[in-house]
This record gives structure tokens, C-alpha cells and sequence, in this order.
């Protein structure tokens, strides 16, 4: 009884100090089954909705005021959401294109090892040869 007591209180308490936003986002935590978070976490998600909303009605008006338009409509938003959707997130290529292209690399035989004793190394690394040069240099000291 305490506990449930000690519940509500804290949802009301909640309620009282946060924006109704902050307990959208707080209802959709729940919702997603986490139980515990950093309470800066409904903090961090109210500012990328209102970046995001804000940027997505920007974009709107750019599009409404291209298209001679007064006001902005939903075509708009559905414009901005689906360029910035285009923009921001990509989706693999179809499993059947990527083993298409795994087919063509693959029918493409290696080229033979060459038979010689010896660690294999690329051509380019010198391990026996001077790679760097140091100088040093003397400094004269004068006592006169």
C-alpha cells in the first residue's frame, strides 16, 4: 500500500514539474519496456523531436514557398519527411543484388602465390634496408 501510495506520489510530482511532452516521451520509454533510465534521457528526446519537428517545418516552408503556396499543407510535410527519410536513412541493397555481385567477384580466380622460401611480404617493406635517416647535430658550445 505504501509503495502504491509512494507511486502515485511520484507521478504526481512528475506531472507537476515537466512539460506534457516530457511525459509523452516518459509514457513511450515505459511503453518500450525499459524500467530504468537517466531521467536526462526524456530531456535528450524532447530536444531532438523539437530539432527534428522544427527542421521538418522549416523544410515544409522552403517547399510551400517554391510551390507558390501561402499557407503549408500536408503534401509538404510528406515531401520534407520523405526527403529527409531519403537523406538521413538507407536501406541495405536487396539480398539478390549482393549475391549477384558476390557471384561476379567470386568467378574471378586469385592470382598464384609465387614459390619462394621466405616470409611473404609486400613489395613495398623494407626490413633489412635504411627506411629513415637521423642526423644528428653537434652544437658548438662557445665559451669565449
Amino acid at each position: 500500500m505504501l509503495e502504491t501510495r509512494n507511486e502515485t506520489f511520484k507521478q504526481r510530482t512528475f506531472k507537476t514539474r515537466h512539460p506534457k511532452d516530457a511525459l509523452v516521451n516518459s509514457s513511450i520509454i515505459k511503453e518500450l519496456g525499459v524500467q530504468e533510465y537517466d531521467p536526462r534521457v526524456v530531456n535528450q528526446l524532447l530536444d531532438f523531436v523539437y530539432k527534428y519537428v522544427t527542421s521538418m517545418l522549416d523544410d515544409s516552408k522552403i517547399y510551400s514557398n517554391h510551390a507558390n503556396k501561402k499557407n503549408i499543407d500536408i503534401e509538404d510535410v510528406r515531401l520534407a519527411v520523405a526527403l529527409r527519410v531519403e537523406k538521413d536513412f538507407t536501406t541495405p541493397p536487396p539480398r539478390e543484388v549482393l549475391m549477384d555481385i558476390a557471384r561476379t567477384k567470386n568467378a574471378l580466380p586469385l592470382s598464384l602465390v609465387k614459390a619462394h622460401c621466405g616470409l611473404r611480404l609486400p613489395a613495398n617493406i623494407l626490413f633489412n634496408g635504411v627506411q629513415l635517416q637521423i642526423e644528428t647535430y653537434k652544437k658548438v658550445w662557445n665559451c669565449s
